[in-house]
């Protein structure tokens, strides 16, 4: 299976040192695991399911903001926002990050 993760290059050398997942990271790596059967490696990047895994940088942050602020749909509510990033990311924290950054948003 190819994948093609177009701007995030930088997850690729973020994943070993993440607390969330630099040692699902290691152990995938390594081919699968049992431990951590939810999780695949391709081509560089950590899937959790079909969700691509996003670690401890501030790739978090603007992909909330993108998926809060930008496009047709104004400014969702936190439930809308979640569900919105839940589709294609995955992070252990995604629900309580959303819920902070969209309680700052003044609109």
């Amino acid at each position: 299976m190819r994948v093609h993760v177009t701007g995030f290059e930088q997850l690729k050398e973020a994943y070993a040192d993440c607390p969330d997942f630099g040692r699902i990271f290691l152990a995938v790596g390594d081919g699968p695991s049992k431990e951590h059967s939810e999780y695949c490696m391709t081509e560089g990047y950590l899937f959790h399911g079909k969700r691509l895994c996003v670690p401890r940088t501030s790739v978090r942050d603007f992909l909330i903001w993108e998926a809060h602020a930008s496009g047709l749909r104004g400014h969702p509510d936190v439930n809308k926002t979640i569900l919105a990033l839940e589709y294609q990311f995955y992070w252990p924290s995604l629900k309580r990050d959303v819920g902070h950054i969209v309680s700052r948003c003044l609109t």
